[in-house]
Formats: C-alpha cells, structure tokens, sequence
C-alpha cells in the first residue's frame, strides 16, 4: 500500500489503516478488505485537506461538526458512512471530543420487496440518465433486462457487441465455482444507454491512459487525485439505486428492479414459463413466487369489480 504523504495526520491515518488490515495480511479473512482500505484512505485524506492536515488529537468538537456542511457525499448512507470513518479513525487517534461527536446512523439498504409502476419506471430512467452513462446502463439492465448485480459485474465487451449485433448473449451470470453460463436476451430500450456508456468508456480510457480490458462496466473514482478507474461493482450499482431512490423519494434495492422486470411482463400477459426464461429461472415457481407479485392497485381493481348484484348474491348466499 503506498504512502506517499508526510505528517502527523498522514502518519495518524497510516497507522490507523494497518490496525484494520496488517502489511502482512494475504487473505480478506479476519481483517478488513483491500478495498476497503483504499476507500477508507480516500475519506480520510479528504477530511485531512479539510480541516488543513492538523494533528488529529487535536481536532476540536467545532472542526468535526463543521465536517458535516463540507465532506462530500453523492447519498445519505455514503454521506453519513464517510462521517463515521472520520470519526472512528479521530477516536482510535486519542481525540477525545471525537467521544462526544454524535454522527447520525447511515440508514441501511432497503431490502424489502417492492414493485414499481410504469409510470414509476419511466421516472427511474429520467433519473438515471441525469446521473450519467454508468448509472442509465446499470439501471436499464436491471429493469428492462432483469439482470442481476453479479451479472452485470460480470458482463464483457463481448457481451456487449453480441448484444448490439444480434439481440442476445451468453452471459456469466451466479452460481457455484465462479458461475455458469446462460443465455441473455436484451431489451431494445437498451441499446441507447449501451451506446452512451461505451463512448464515455473509451473516453474514460483514454483519459487514464489504461489498457484494455475485457469487462465492460468501469467506473473512476475520486477517492485518489488524480482519479482512478476500477470495474464497478455491487456496491457502485447499490449505491445507485440509494440516489436514485432517494431523488424518487421511493425506497427499493436493485433486486426490486428485477422483480419489477418479472411483474411488468407478467401485466402485459406473457406466461409464467416464457417470464422465468427471461429471468432464467430454473423453476418457474420461484418465479410465481417472487417476482410476479400483487400490487394494491390490482387488490383494488379486483373488489371494485364486483358489481351491487354480485355482492348482494354473496350475502344472501352466505
């Protein structure tokens, strides 16, 4: 891990990040992630420029509440996550008002279950598209494709030329030792957002003066300056779908979008067998289960159909 900065607060943070995960540590087990690490150093070098790299024993209650109106943060969760990193790192340091610095809990992912409207998903994409190319893409995946986190991580560029030459793909989606292939249809309301991410991926390339690479979905990052690419993951694609919920003022997850996928089909009409294949789904029942789903609006349209004749049969019958 290179250090290349000098000072109290550098040699704090240095100090700070091999209690989480030693120099000598080969695996991810029993200490912090590699990445992680990296990402909790770009936190902490950013509050350093902010407070002006004093000593962090001696950063006062004021500085840290100050941190709250200046830290960066695309959402709430990462917002408040960064705040907490700060904190955690001035309290292993000795600082004794970081004790008092009450940070407010980043809320957790939401992982109910949820379906979206039509209306609701022409908003989700509006949305995304004002995010930029990465964010459209991941989001037209998810709801227009059914595809997963993993596989979306797991897409190639040759997925993605197979898929603007012919409709369709065989992609690496979840499973045991390291997944297994299956094939993928793609939605035409893909073909946009795939067109848009892969000039801004070349441009991106070219910018980082980075080699080729087989996997399609990257992303910079500003944790470093100059900024850094890396294949975005399933955190960066959750992520998305906090912001995006949080403008929509809606709470769902990433799978929720896939659900959606499943639910929307299902309206139109299209049978169980013809939904599970899209979602490949081995066993048509979990897809009955899951992802096709009642909404409150169908509930409603089911008792208003009951006409006064109906009703009053039901109760002389009953």
């Amino acid at each position: 891990m290179p250090y290349a900065k000098q000072g109290a607060f550098y040699e704090a943070i240095r100090e700070y990040l091999t209690s989480l995960r030693p120099r000598d540590a080969r695996t991810e087990r029993g200490v912090v992630r590699k990445k992680t690490v990296y990402e909790y150093q770009g936190i902490l070098y950013e509050a350093g420029q902010l407070l002006g790299l004093p000593d962090p024993r001696h950063v006062t209650l004021a500085q840290m509440k100050a941190l709250e109106s200046q830290i960066s943060g695309g959402s709430e969760r990462t917002f408040a996550k960064k705040l907490s990193v700060i904190r955690a790192f001035l309290r292993y340091s000795g600082n004794q008002d970081a004790l008092k610095w009450r940070v407010a809990r980043h809320p957790t992912p939401y992982r109910g279950g949820v379906f979206l409207s039509e209306r609701q998903v022409a908003k989700l994409h509006q949305e995304a598209a004002r995010l930029g190319p990465l964010a459209e893409l991941v989001i037209s995946l998810a709801v227009d494709n059914g595809l997963r986190c993993v596989d979306i991580h797991n897409l190639t560029m040759e997925n993605a030329l197979e898929f603007l030459d012919f409709g369709e793909s065989e992609i690496l989606g979840k499973g045991r030792d390291g997944g297994k292939m299956a094939l993928q249809t793609f939605s035409k309301y893909t073909i946009g957002p795939l067109k848009r991410y892969l000039a801004e991926r070349e441009k991106m390339f070219e910018r980082n003066h980075a080699p080729p690479s087989e996997f399609l979905v990257w992303k910079e990052t500003t944790y470093f300056r100059p900024a850094r690419m890396r294949r975005a993951d399933k955190d960066d694609m959750r992520d998305i779908a906090i912001i995006l919920s949080e403008r929509m003022k809606l709470r769902f997850g990433m799978h929720d979008l896939r659900r959606t996928l499943g639910h929307r089909l299902h309206r139109r009409g299209w049978p169980i067998e013809t939904i599970a294949k899209i979602l490949r789904h081995e066993d048509c029942g979990q897809t009955f289960r899951a992802y096709i789903g009642v909404d409150s609006c169908e509930m409603r349209a089911a008792l208003d159909s009951l006409t006064p004749e109906m009703s009053s049969q039901s109760e002389t019958g009953a």
